[in-house]
């Protein structure tokens, strides 16, 4: 299935349910089809995202050592979306989604 987020602060993004489940395991809050995301709360997720995307990095390193195949970094998977989030925070503006 797909997602669009939206913020008045940036462009709509779309992702895919794999991503999204992924995102919001991070953010250790469960996905539901109508949402929002506070402002209030930007700064702890752009920090858990960020860990993550930190953590994903060591683990590769740790991989590549042992001869195990590179994957998709999350980062560059998450990008977007974190990026998203920086903007709604600087602009003050929430990030919805599931809107019709």
């Amino acid at each position: 299935m797909i997602h669009q987020f939206q913020s008045k602060a940036g462009p709509n993004l779309i992702m895919l349910d794999d991503l999204v489940e992924r995102i919001f395991s991070i953010l250790q809050r469960p996905f539901e089809a109508r949402g929002i995301v506070l402002v209030e709360q930007m700064p702890g997720y752009i920090e858990a995202l960020e860990k993550a995307i930190i953590q994903d990095e060591e683990n590769q390193k740790i991989n590549s050592n042992y001869g195990h195949q590179k994957k998709e970094r999350l980062g560059q998977r998450i990008f977007p979306f974190l990026e998203l989030l920086k903007k709604s925070l600087k602009a003050n503006e929430p990030v919805l989604w599931g809107l019709q």
